[in-house]
């Protein structure tokens, strides 16, 4: 791919928003569980240049910076080709 985005968000607060949502846990929703996906989307990203997010931040402001990211890849025409390549965005 041209780009992945990895959203980091610390365990702990991955687990209060979980739990802000009023429902119950999913298997995958646990600490020892999201540490380890953490530690290997880690390793992922230092060998494969994956752009880091900070998603503890407002949404609204992760988003901004998703864009951003995506922006810097260049210029695309309005139905998604980038219109150099032609390939869809």
């Amino acid at each position: 791919p041209d780009l992945v985005l990895l959203l980091e968000l610390p365990v702990d607060l991955a687990l209060e928003r979980v739990q802000g949502r009023g429902e119950g846990n999913e298997k995958f929703e646990r600490a020892g569980f999201l540490e380890a996906v953490d530690t290997n989307y880690q390793a992922l990203a230092d060998r494969h240049g994956f752009v880091r997010i900070d998603a503890a931040r407002p949404p609204e402001d992760v988003l901004a910076t998703c864009l951003r990211a995506v922006q810097a890849l260049g210029p695309t025409s309005e139905d998604g080709a980038d219109t150099d390549s032609g390939r869809w965005a």
